[in-house]
């Protein structure tokens, strides 16, 4: 479980800052796409939210209550909604104001937030592990969308990156003796 939690919150955390850098040289288009940058950054963002859904997915192996672990699959589920509306628009080459189904990113993202509050409470009350990722995450999540295209993916990669760096390095074998 450990290496498959390491690799996906590694996934997910590259793939942000993939498109983090790509949105520092391209500002992707809110209509049609009309570059090969616009489908790009959406390629990367689709990677992301799928990386960020089974890690969230995983991570309720690690709840020790079941509010906890039903915390981590709502948020893989609102994470599967945006990934989703991002994949439609991928797929149709529609920006946010044109994109078919364009109403699964709002709900997606309602019930991301949902689900990091319901975790944040079962993270102070010790059920959810590790314990700083739920508002390290709810923290970098408002702050990128505050920031939006200015970072705000970089922003949202650390939780990510911090989390696939404590996996790999328990899962590593310790040296005898």
């Amino acid at each position: 479980m450990r290496s498959r939690l390491a690799l996906s919150t590694l996934l997910a955390g590259l793939f942000a800052v993939a498109e983090g850098v790509t949105e520092l040289f391209h500002t992707q288009s809110s209509g049609d796409f009309d570059t090969t940058a616009d489908y790009v950054l959406e390629a990367f963002f689709v990677g992301f939210l799928v990386a960020a859904a089974a890690a969230c997915f995983l991570l309720r192996e690690r709840a020790t209550a079941a509010l906890a672990a039903r915390a981590c699959v709502l948020l893989a589920g609102g994470f599967a909604v945006v990934a989703a509306s991002a994949a439609i628009a991928l797929v149709s080459g529609k920006g946010e104001d044109e994109a078919p189904l364009g109403l699964l990113f709002p709900i997606g993202l309602l019930v991301c937030l949902l689900a990091l509050v319901i975790l944040i409470v079962e993270s102070a009350r010790g059920h959810a592990r590790p314990r700083w990722f739920g508002p390290a995450l709810l923290g970098a999540l408002v702050v990128s969308l505050a920031l939006g295209e200015n970072a705000g993916a970089l922003l949202l990669s650390l939780p990510w990156l911090a989390l696939a760096a404590v996996e790999i390095r328990e899962a590593e074998p310790r040296a005898a003796g």
